[in-house]
């Protein structure tokens, strides 16, 4: 991403270039007598979820920054350690508010909530965690306000500071201000794209959808969400869910992408590394499932525990949930349905194979009767089968037998076609 890097020598004059994060400097001055350059680099939230709740401001600040950024658990915290008057040199700390959708600008008066500062050496590399009973719907506006301290007398003075954003003539205490929602739209057209819904966590992944070339005939409006596992939406039978999502699109598809699902599980200051904040259960325990409109239905996933998300292949928009479950044995990855009927009312037209948490490309084999084979399927292409041969065409009513292989493992079944 492209960003914005402000520069200058004094709290008023900048220049401008691009970095991969935004930043900005500015030249301290006290009495007449510079004290040197204080910085801070940021990168802003885009979007928190009103879900999830998790809201991390993290950065660097000082004269310059570490040459390698740390990692969210070796930053200085409100509760961290800050050692002697003499090591404290930096402070840092957040002044932020939660606004209604009809007030975005604040003129309300709601007032501004400020954190506990953080002091260290320069540089100094911090890390605030918005208390959750404080986030709600609407907008996060929010600033990062950072200090020079100076020992003098026994007494740290501020000698300098800066914010983020940086202020000027025309906005005295300006602002980042980010959507609080759960949700995002957007459109995509016949050659694809990733659709990322962002949450306000920087240290772990994205929830994402990866949508591939031609899976579109044209503009398409997908919808991502995540819903409360408590929400009368999420449909009966879901025991414990971690996480339910909902993907939604204006049409239906014909072929796979590849969904990424965020869970928690992030180690300071929630909970222990490995295991699912708020549980008993390993990362690797985790699973996909989904609702197929009558009962819900694993898909299996594969972890990725450094960026606490779990990655299916999907071939459909349906409701999703972050589940423990057992890993996927061959026989688990057989079709439910019985019978279809692909009369294109959207109701049971498609015979579902769970591959979704496979690297391989799994073949399945439809034949007729004659043990003529009608149809190929390709699990990185699509996991589903919708009753049409490989020229297109809706096959006559009858018994048909699938056949894949897992594993070396081969296995067969029958489905029934009704037309």
């Amino acid at each position: 991403m492209t960003s914005l890097v402000v520069l200058g020598g004094s709290l008023n004059t900048f220049a401008f270039q691009s970095r991969g994060k935004q930043s900005f400097a500015a030249g301290l001055v006290t009495g007449g007598v510079s004290q040197g350059n204080i910085q801070i680099r940021h990168t802003p939230l885009i979007q928190v979820s009103d879900v999830s709740k998790q809201i991390l401001i993290i950065g660097e600040s000082g004269e310059d920054f570490p040459p390698t950024p740390p990692a969210y658990e070796d930053r200085l915290k409100t509760d961290s350690d800050f050692g002697s008057l003499s090591d404290r040199q930096i402070r840092v700390h957040v002044l932020y508010r939660f606004v209604s959708t009809l007030d975005p600008s604040g003129t309300n008066g709601v007032p501004l909530i400020s954190s506990l500062p953080i002091e260290g050496k320069d540089p100094i590399s911090f890390a605030f965690d918005i208390d959750q009973s404080d986030i709600n719907g609407g907008f996060l506006q929010y600033r990062i306000v950072a200090e020079r301290l100076q020992l003098t007398g026994g007494n740290l003075v501020v000698v300098g500071n800066i914010t983020f954003p940086p202020t000027s003539a025309n906005d005295p205490e300006p602002f980042v201000t980010v959507g609080v929602q759960a949700n995002a739209s957007q459109v995509f057209g016949t050659s694809g794209g990733r659709f990322v819904l962002p949450d306000g966590n920087p240290e772990d992944g994205e929830t994402t959808l990866d949508i591939p070339s031609g899976l579109f005939s044209g503009p398409t409006t997908v919808t991502l969400d995540e819903i409360p596992p408590t929400s009368p939406l999420v449909p009966q039978g879901l025991t414990d869910p971690i996480r339910v999502y909902r993907l939604e699109s204006e049409a239906p598809i014909e072929g796979a992408m590849k969904l990424s699902l965020l869970y928690p599980d992030f180690l300071y200051p929630l909970g222990q590394d490995g295991i699912v904040d708020g549980t008993n259960i390993p990362e690797r325990n985790l699973a996909v499932v989904w609702w197929d409109g009558f009962v819900w239905r694993r898909l299996g996933g594969t972890v990725n525990t450094l960026a606490n998300s779990i990655s299916v292949r999907v071939s459909f928009f349906r409701m999703m949930a972050i589940v423990a479950a057992s890993p996927l044995s061959v026989e688990d990855r057989r079709p439910l349905e019985k019978i279809i009927t692909p009369n294109g009312d959207g109701i049971n037209d498609n015979v579902f194979f769970s591959f979704g948490d496979l690297a391989s490309n799994v073949k399945v084999e439809i034949f007729d009767i004659t043990n003529h084979l009608v149809k190929t399927i390709y699990s990185a292409n699509s996991l589903q089968w919708d009753g049409r041969d490989d020229s297109g065409k809706t096959v006559e009513s009858g018994v048909y037998i699938y056949q894949y292989e897992v594993d070396g493992k081969t296995v067969s079944g029958v489905i029934g076609v009704a037309k």
